[in-house]
């Protein structure tokens, strides 16, 4: 190659980076401001509801079509990677993403919101970084996102109290327990499960016996030994024997309205902690 033709290449070169540059400058600014209009949709202090729909519309996402809302918990050392996957699927589905009080969100249309969360999940997850997603929707109207938003982010601090990190989870997945551990961790739980349903439990691991399906059974069956023994399949003063030893263990009062709300509440946890519905 002679001088003049590598002349000619050298500028070429210098074009295509300027091109290239213009190009991710001009990506990353769509980003950027996807990333404001997703804070100003979920903050309702700086929320102008028609400024932030028409806002949405310049950017292909029409807010009054049903979306879902994906909050999605990333290490921190992760995150950055995860919000440049969250905005490329956003910008592919005309959605909006972003971080957002330290977590990943994404609003994305569609209808059936746990399935789209879990394809978010799998694109979001690298081996080794464990994301943990909640989902809520579908959603629409720009004053349902904030609500949204913050369920959403409950699903996930309910999984993580749970022990169940790096799963997915909307509200009917998860029931009351969202509500009750939305703002609990997991110290917390483990606590009021050992006062709760700690002597059963450990009876169990350590005798192999099934105390605490024996409860659940006599609960579902609306505290009939009769139903219990049937679910069971065993005999009903089976039931009796196994519920006397419960007594036992757990003290007088454990059927009072209160106390067995709690022993009721203590069964769900544990099963949700399982991954059982």
């Amino acid at each position: 190659m002679g001088p003049a033709d590598r002349r000619t290449l050298e500028r070429a070169a210098v074009v295509a980076a300027l091109v290239v540059l213009f190009d991710r400058s001009e990506a990353e600014a769509e980003d950027r401001v996807r990333g404001e209009v997703l804070d100003d949709l979920l903050t309702a202090s700086r929320r102008h509801p028609t400024t932030v729909r028409e806002r949405g519309l310049r950017h292909g996402a029409d807010l009054d079509d049903p979306h879902a809302v994906l909050v999605a918990r990333v290490p921190h050392a992760d995150r950055l990677r995860a919000t440049a996957v969250a905005t490329r699927i956003a910008a592919a589905e005309g959605g909006l993403a972003g971080r957002h009080d330290g977590d990943v969100v994404l609003i994305l249309p569609g209808d059936d919101a746990l399935a789209l969360a879990r394809q978010v999940h799998e694109r979001l997850t690298d081996p080794g970084v464990v994301v943990t997603l909640g989902v809520v929707g579908p959603v629409s109207g720009v004053d349902a996102y904030a609500g949204a938003w913050a369920e959403a982010r409950q699903c996930v601090v309910a999984l993580l109290a749970l022990g169940r990190a790096g799963e997915v989870a909307d509200p009917a997945g998860l029931g009351l327990t969202r509500l009750l551990l939305g703002t609990t961790g997991p110290d917390e739980l483990a606590a009021f499960l050992e006062r709760t349903l700690g002597p059963v439990r450990d009876y169990d691991d350590r005798r192999g016996t099934d105390l605490v399906g024996t409860l659940e059974a006599w609960y579902a069956g609306g505290g009939g030994v009769a139903g219990a023994g049937r679910r069971l399949h065993v005999h009903p003063n089976t039931v009796t024997q196994r519920l006397d030893r419960v007594g036992q263990l757990l003290g007088e009062g454990w059927r009072d309205p209160e106390r067995g709300l709690e022993v009721r509440l203590a069964l769900r946890l544990v099963r949700l902690q399982a991954g059982a519905g």
